[in-house]
């Protein structure tokens, strides 16, 4: 097997007018230092220092993986970058033998052949010749396992065969070049930089930006709860304002005249995908007093962080003491008569 080399990534030459930029590496879009939704929602769930430690801190240890993130990735690749999926994922085959332990590969080297233990020595050496052929053969490729990728082609196929996003999904469509756009630009208030990669970006008689998420409950109070509690609106707010920086930039990456965009109207729409059998999908679009929610909370974080930079100082929590706050279960209650 052998991967897809990942190209190396653009030069990128920065302008201080906005900029598109089709089919850009993710690994490009990472190295770009510019603000993000991602650490801004840190800023404004905890602190700029926070913010600083996670995403500016060189030597801020990787952070882990989980299942949830993993399986995020996946599905993304799958439904908006199928060449990108095939060239940097390896499936883990069902069969695979169990990887040996260390105990396993020495004990039982020195019986005699034909014996229990002879045997089972033997077989933990050929386990590890598998193994090692196998990564070998996957170099390079992020290995994930025969299920991972089984519910990853699920929850896209629950995306195709939905008759609303079909139309704007489906392989042969045109604009899969405007899935994973990235964008940059200046922020008008602070004139640092901004950065944001659209899951995908759909033109009609509105210009509809389209998040995908998994879920495991897609219905409309589990997800509301889910965009409060992950700040999603922060996300939605930062990534239209973007687009509308961005609307000469992204005609000009199409080759269009970027008259066909102006004027129109910016939506926001959440894709959710439950990842529980039958799958089934739930499209959420953001209204406006909410688009302007998540722009007044983006907008505040957004000072924080520029002010911190500039001064040097990224605050944690008040230098100064403060009053302590007790849980209300915690309160002696009032005596009853």
């Amino acid at each position: 097997m052998t991967p897809t080399l990942a190209a190396p990534s653009p030069e990128l030459v920065l302008t201080d007018a906005p900029q598109a930029f089709l089919k850009w590496p993710r690994q490009a879009y990472d190295d770009l230092v510019a603000w993000n939704a991602s650490l801004l929602k840190v800023a404004h769930r905890r602190t700029p220092l926070h913010a600083w430690y996670q995403f500016r801190n060189p030597l801020a240890p990787e952070r882990p993986d989980t299942a949830a993130f993993r399986q995020g990735r996946l599905t993304h690749a799958a439904l908006l970058e199928p060449d990108v999926f095939d060239g940097e994922y390896a499936v883990l085959p069902e069969n695979a033998p169990n990887r040996p332990t260390e105990k396993q590969l020495t004990e039982g080297k020195d019986s005699k052949p034909g014996t229990k233990a002879h045997t089972a020595w033997l077989g933990a050496h050929l386990r590890e010749r598998w193994w090692k052929e196998y990564e070998e053969s996957t170099t390079g490729f992020e290995v994930v396992s025969a299920a991972d990728y089984a519910l990853a082609q699920r929850l896209r196929l629950a995306v195709l065969s939905h008759p609303g996003l079909q139309p704007s999904f489906a392989p042969d469509v045109i604009s899969r070049d405007l899935n994973e756009l990235t964008l940059t630009w200046l922020d008008p208030a602070s004139g640092h930089r901004c950065k944001a990669r659209i899951d995908a970006l759909r033109f009609s008689d509105a210009i509809r930006l389209m998040e995908v998420k998994t879920a495991e409950d897609a219905g409309p109070k589990p997800f509301g709860r889910s965009v409060a509690n992950y700040d999603y609106l922060i996300s939605a707010a930062f990534y239209l304002d973007g687009v509308r920086h961005c609307l000469p930039a992204i005609a000009e990456a199409l080759g269009i005249d970027r008259r066909v965009l102006e004027g129109r109207p910016i939506e926001y729409e959440f894709i959710v995908i439950e990842k529980e059998e039958p799958h089934p999908v739930a499209r959420y679009l953001a209204d406006d007093d909410q688009i302007h929610l998540g722009r007044e909370l983006y907008q505040a974080a957004l000072a924080k962080v520029v002010a911190a930079e500039e001064i040097g100082y990224w605050a944690g929590y008040d230098r100064a003491a403060v009053p302590l706050q007790l849980p209300p279960w915690y309160l002696p209650r009032p005596a009853t008569s």
